[in-house]
């Protein structure tokens, strides 16, 4: 709604320009076809269709808001539920323990990204913050 605001207002821009242009031009009388009240008009709707646009998102933005409080109070929380669990993190612990184990192996029996196990622990096996949270 916000785009079809922003657009509205450079088409008004863009044919006030215009209109007085043509007026000019033309030398067209107030009495014709180019009249202040014609501008005018078209500014009270423009400024309407603002403020419906502004309300409208206010309304959108108040019923998430609602929506977000009522799933809170339910224990409900966004989102998708994290990949790495305290389980993972110790067979990853484990096998990072013996000198053989593949990190693409490893991740891929783990069903997670080389990413998030690197971002809970170190090449070196060593539990990072994010890891520690996990274990906690």
């Amino acid at each position: 709604m916000a785009q079809i605001v922003l657009e509205f207002r450079q088409l008004h821009k863009h044919r006030s320009r215009a209109n007085r242009a043509r007026c000019r031009s033309e030398n067209i009388s107030r009495a014709g076809g180019c009249s202040r009240h014609n501008i005018t008009v078209g500014k009270v709707g423009f400024w309407y269709f603002c403020d419906l646009a502004e309300f409208e998102r206010e309304l959108i933005r108040e019923r998430t808001m609602a929506g977000l409080a009522s799933a809170r109070a339910r224990g409900r929380k966004g989102g998708a539920p994290f990949k790495m669990t305290t389980a993972k993190l110790r067979l990853a612990q484990a096998a990072k323990g013996k000198p053989e184990t593949s990190v693409a192996a490893l991740c891929k029996e783990l069903g997670i990204s080389r990413q998030t196990l690197y971002r809970h622990m170190d090449p070196n096996g060593i539990v990072r913050a994010e890891g520690l949270k996990l274990l906690i």
